[in-house]
């Protein structure tokens, strides 16, 4: 069993680097651009066109611009793998390169390491000037654009500057399946089910709201509130969280609280009530949309269900 999500590691794909679990301080930058992958392939008639492709093809099927779609999709490739991404593409190619610039130099500057995002999205690399002053942090737009070629000592300027782009270093038709599937497993995001007539789709739309009808209403925040008090975490403490790491703390604190509760009610004479282990498995994996289809002889019943 790996514990890979509950310590908030990345996974590793070669030509990618790493992908990373989704910071709460960065959910909302997260889900303006995340509803793009819940479209899969079955959203569309059978083909064999890659699905990086058809969302292409598709854009106005979804209420997007071409332009639109790109930040989008650069947005996102950018959160889950830390470094700035630009979309390029040649004749009928397209791709989305991913910009690492370390042991790149840019005239009399040497990159050493990416150091941070800032709060508008822009990345700062750590550089040592020939020169030998201490490293200093520089906008990569700068070193990019040639803005910023040295620490501040040279005043002849050396203008040379290594190539940017990694041929290998991209996100593409060939890839974009394998780096979907893995940042929807990261952030607990699972894909809904499309069903081969439109009548069954009602029938699973339906079932769905029925189904959250008699459900508690927790919201995000609620869930984050309650890991603070139950936990004792701040909520600087929790931006630093993934969605797994917050959802496992959460459900953990819910059966502890079913189990007290269970302890409580036997201790007073219940005798129906069976006693179960507080740390037993989380199935954090469980895809709601798995069990949700009803058939139909259970339209009627469903229907009176929802009010309808």
């Amino acid at each position: 069993m790996s514990l890979k999500n509950i310590f908030s590691k990345p996974e590793y794909i070669d030509g990618i680097g790493n992908i990373y679990p989704i910071k709460l301080k960065y959910y909302d930058d997260f889900i303006e651009c995340s509803h793009l992958l819940y479209i899969s392939k079955n959203h569309f008639e059978p083909n064999n066109i890659p699905l990086l492709e058809l969302l292409f093809y598709s854009v106005e099927q979804f209420n997007l611009s071409k332009e639109d779609l790109i930040k989008k999709l650069e947005k996102l490739f950018s959160l889950v793998i830390n470094k700035p991404i630009i979309y390029q593409e040649y004749e009928n190619y397209f791709w989305f390169q991913i910009i690492d610039l370390v042991k790149k130099k840019f005239g009399d500057l040497i990159v050493l390491s990416l150091s941070h995002r800032d709060e508008n999205g822009n990345y700062y690399w750590l550089c040592q000037c020939d020169c030998g002053s201490p490293p200093k942090n520089i906008l990569g737009d700068d070193l990019i654009n040639g803005i910023t070629n040295s620490c501040g000592c040279s005043k002849d300027i050396n203008q040379n500057k290594d190539d940017i782009f990694d041929e290998k270093s991209i996100i593409s038709n060939h890839n974009y399946d394998n780096i979907r599937n893995i940042i929807m497993k990261q952030n607990l995001l699972f894909e809904q089910k499309v069903y081969k007539t439109e009548l069954m789709n009602k029938w699973a739309e339906k079932a769905m709201k029925a189904k959250q009808k008699n459900a508690p209403n927790i919201s995000l925040e609620d869930i984050i509130t309650t890991v603070s008090v139950g936990c004792g975490k701040l909520f600087s403490d929790l931006e630093e969280y993934s969605i797994y790491q917050l959802y496992s703390d959460f459900f953990r604190l819910r059966k502890i609280m079913e189990h007290d509760s269970s302890v409580h009610f036997l201790c007073a004479g219940a005798t129906n009530l069976k006693l179960q282990d507080f740390a037993e498995s989380l199935n954090l994996y469980h895809n709601p949309y798995d069990d949700l289809f009803v058939s139909a002889d259970k339209l009627t019943g469903l229907n009176k269900a929802i009010g309808k």
